[in-house]
């Protein structure tokens, strides 16, 4: 029965961040400020810097795109437009509910903060190379190119952070804080 508890205990945990970061996301977040637009944009700058690196021309530009106003920012190679990144694809919600899940989860706060730092870095250059990917799908791969986007990275992406969790929940959080003599 202890056990079914702290099952219970964590996972109305979890859905009440969830329900408020919903809530702050949609009534505060969204509507009032331009942290997705800003972390999309920093995405598409991130991407566009490592293509140069690799040799490539690349740029990128902003542009308001669907009816809502979201943010999208084009990469291209040569002037010619390479992937759309969005709001939705800014890997931003991940890392969110990456934090929940750690938060909700039995463990040292200061690990905690730790791993929900180093995590949600690993989770960004994830996506970073997820978009290079892409961008490399698209250019020699043209007809994958929807498949992979829809399915394929997006697996991929979600058991990186289902491992993360899985490393949380089976190593990290057991750690014990070292004492002091």
């Amino acid at each position: 029965m202890k056990n079914n508890k702290a099952l219970y205990w964590f996972v109305a945990k979890a859905a009440g961040m969830f329900i408020l970061w919903q809530v702050v996301y949609y009534l505060w977040l969204a509507p009032h400020t331009s942290i997705e637009s800003w972390v999309t944009d920093v995405t598409a700058t991130a991407s566009t810097a490592m293509l140069r690196t690799l040799g490539y021309e690349a740029d990128h530009y902003n542009h308001i795109k669907d009816a809502s106003g979201n943010l999208f920012s084009t990469i291209t190679i040569n002037n010619k437009d390479q992937l759309n990144i969005g709001d939705g694809c800014n890997a931003l919600t991940l890392v969110i509910l990456f934090a929940g899940f750690i938060i909700a989860y039995p463990g040292n706060r200061w690990y905690k903060l730790l791993f929900i730092v180093v995590g949600s870095l690993a989770i960004f250059s994830i996506n970073l190379v997820r978009c290079l990917l892409l961008i490399f799908n698209y250019l020699f791969f043209e007809a994958s190119f929807d498949f992979n986007h829809k399915y394929t990275f997006t697996i991929v992406t979600y058991l990186c952070v289902f491992y993360f969790w899985m490393l949380w929940a089976n190593r990290v959080s057991k750690l014990k804080p070292a004492s002091s003599v």
